[in-house]
């Protein structure tokens, strides 16, 4: 599992970058990291997941036990968008680490730029951790960071009976080529699929559209000074 770590934190990436200025680092909050991980001023976390329960949630990834032969694409937890997720030109993303448990025989996929890329065949419990030099990056694909890349994760049931469980997939965004990070996101809600534009650390957020309430994460952002 992960666990709690102190990350290092400047005022602000502005006053990161100007010349001369003071090192004004300071312990300042407390956020999930895998051991020995630290966020830089450039990166951010962002998670993706499914959950499989018959239950009513207003969280996006919340949706029906998957039935034996579905798939089911997971979903973006920050926005309540299912992936594929496209990585906008300037960002790599690269997959932290990942923990699913699952009732059934169930068959995971990475894929890339429409593509499948890799995956496996599930026990119904596992975790996996990846080293930060050999794990799941994006950026082996396009090093200049100058392609838009459409990444998905998504679940099979291979079983006989319904699935129920979880996959929840943790990663980290870097901006390699451009500012970090817009103020807004774009999220959708899970019960009448309306998007629209929100503050990008919006969490409880009644629907536009319809009224219903959503829950959405809005990701730790990181701000050490490289």
């Amino acid at each position: 599992m992960p666990v709690v770590s102190k990350v290092r934190v400047s005022p602000s990436w502005g006053e990161a970058n100007k010349i001369g200025q003071p090192d004004y680092t300071i312990e300042s909050r407390r956020v999930f990291v895998s051991a020995g991980y630290e966020l830089n001023y450039n990166e951010a976390f962002k998670t993706f997941g499914v959950s499989f329960s018959n239950e009513v949630s207003p969280f996006p990834q919340v949706v029906v036990p998957l039935a034996p032969g579905d798939t089911q694409i997971l979903i973006d937890l920050e926005t309540g968008l299912p992936m594929p997720y496209i990585l906008p030109v300037g960002y790599s993303l690269k997959i932290l680490s990942d923990i699913w448990s699952y009732s059934a025989r169930a068959r995971t996929a990475i894929r890339v730029l429409g593509f499948y890329y890799g995956g496996a065949d599930s026990d119904t419990l596992g975790t996996n951790y990846y080293n930060a030099v050999g794990g799941f990056s994006t950026e082996p694909f396009d090093p200049t960071f100058l392609t838009p890349i459409p990444l998905q994760l998504d679940v099979e049931n291979i079983d006989g009976n319904d699935i129920h469980g979880y996959w929840l997939a943790s990663t980290v965004l870097t901006a390699e080529s451009t500012p970090p990070f817009p103020e807004v996101k774009e999220v959708r809600c899970k019960f009448c699929e309306f998007q629209e534009e929100v503050d990008w650390k919006t969490t409880l957020h009644k629907c536009s559209g319809c009224g219903a309430t959503n829950i959405y994460l809005s990701h730790t952002r990181g701000r050490k000074v490289i």
